[in-house]
């Protein structure tokens, strides 16, 4: 599951708590296409020695070579959660708003979905 995360560069609804899993991988070890193994498992938080061959897997889908193993940094899990739903006349205020609340919180914001009006329209349509 985790090697899947990595191959897919997953997001999920805390990608801007946390980053993608590319941000949230230290190291992994990954099995080549002829079935050697490659140990790129670096507890190291910058490691610019030599090519970043660990972010060329990351995100590749398998293509390369499959994520067997990771090193993965750790996030404290928040005290509290906070939601709200906001109306606002068009995408780019709703990213004005993001930006305010981000400015405010100090970054604290885990998720943020922008849902057109026909979907809500829709929505309101269905029940």
């Amino acid at each position: 599951m985790i090697g899947g995360a990595q191959s897919t560069n997953a997001g999920g609804s805390n990608v801007l708590r946390i980053g993608n899993a590319r941000a949230q991988a230290l190291g992994i070890e990954v099995v080549l296409p002829d079935g050697e193994i490659l140990d790129l498992m670096s507890e190291l938080h910058k490691d610019n020695s030599g090519y970043d061959l660990r972010d060329l897997f990351i995100g590749a889908e398998g293509t390369l070579g499959i994520i067997t193993a990771a090193v993965l940094k750790l996030s404290p899990k928040p005290t509290g959660h906070v939601a709200a739903m906001v109306a606002v006349p068009d995408f780019a205020a709703s990213l004005r708003l993001l930006n305010r609340v981000q400015a405010a919180t100090g970054h604290a914001v885990e998720a943020f979905e922008a849902m057109p009006r026909r979907y809500m329209d829709k929505w309101a349509d269905a029940s």
